[in-house]
């Protein structure tokens, strides 16, 4: 049997150049093509055997196993009435596995302010602001992916940076690794973060060296002081964050992920 007929494949990948993927889930067929095989062709796959390493065609059954894979005459003649798909010389591969993934966190992620891309200072200060007016008095501010790395030296940002623009609203912002947040003075009157505060367990949180008050810093236990403060999430928005990650996921290849669970969401 060839190595590629023994995957348990439920999604075909098919990736053109620029990295967009275009997707065919194996699902519960409707009633006119209950039972119909479809035929994938004018594509390429790898199949992973020396004396037949590139086919054009596969086809694959509604229950997602692959029945062959060849050229199009043979996978024709071995079922004749397979739906066709033409895929214009896209590459297929197999769905990806992610073996380390937060799902919840990365859904809720899509709809906070992405921060991964800023390179100054300025273009920090920038887009907290921009993101501030769109949201109402009161409302939290959600953020994630600074890297001061890419700052030049502008180092690790702080309260000062944010305070002016969100005076009604708490902030927290999370760093690229998760092991530091940013939060604006706001939200650290909200957790009584003061300077007379003590790191807790396994966290830190940083202050001012010429002031000894907190500058916004948080770090690992620390973060959950704030986070905490949050509204716990319902039901529905847990269900809702899933279904974004799975969709963001798919858009990306990706047919399979291993949960690490989200503490922080889970406890509420």
């Amino acid at each position: 049997a060839l190595v590629l007929a023994a995957l348990a494949v439920l999604a075909c990948q098919v990736v053109p150049r620029g990295g967009r993927v275009w997707k065919w889930r194996c699902g519960a067929p409707g009633e006119a093509d209950k039972g119909a095989n479809v035929l994938f062709y004018n594509c390429h796959f790898r199949t992973g055997q020396e004396e037949v390493p590139t086919a054009t065609a596969m086809l694959v059954n509604r229950q997602g196993d692959i029945l062959m894979v060849g050229d199009l005459n043979d996978t024709r003649e071995k079922d004749q009435g397979a739906e066709l798909f033409d895929l214009n010389g896209k590459y297929c591969i197999p769905g990806l596995i992610d073996s380390h993934v937060h799902m919840i966190l990365g859904g809720l992620s899509l709809s906070q302010l992405d921060l991964r891309g800023v390179n100054s200072k300025a273009e920090f200060i920038s887009k907290v602001n921009e993101a501030s007016r769109n949201i109402e008095p009161g409302m939290w501010l959600m953020g994630y992916g600074w890297d001061e790395n890419k700052w030049g030296g502008d180092g690790i940002p702080e309260a000062d940076w944010i305070d002016d623009a969100t005076r009604e609203n708490p902030v927290l912002l999370s760093r690229v690794d998760g092991h530091l947040a940013l939060v604006n003075t706001v939200a650290l009157n909200l957790a009584n973060i003061t300077k007379d505060s003590t790191d807790p367990d396994g966290g830190a949180i940083g202050m001012y060296k010429d002031r000894g008050t907190p500058n916004g810093i948080l770090k690992d236990n620390a973060i959950s002081i704030v986070h905490n403060l949050k509204p716990p999430l319902t039901k529905p928005e847990r269900k809702g964050a899933i279904k974004q990650a799975m969709q963001y996921a798919l858009s990306n290849g990706v047919t399979m992920v291993h949960d690490m669970g989200t503490p922080m969401v889970h406890d509420t």
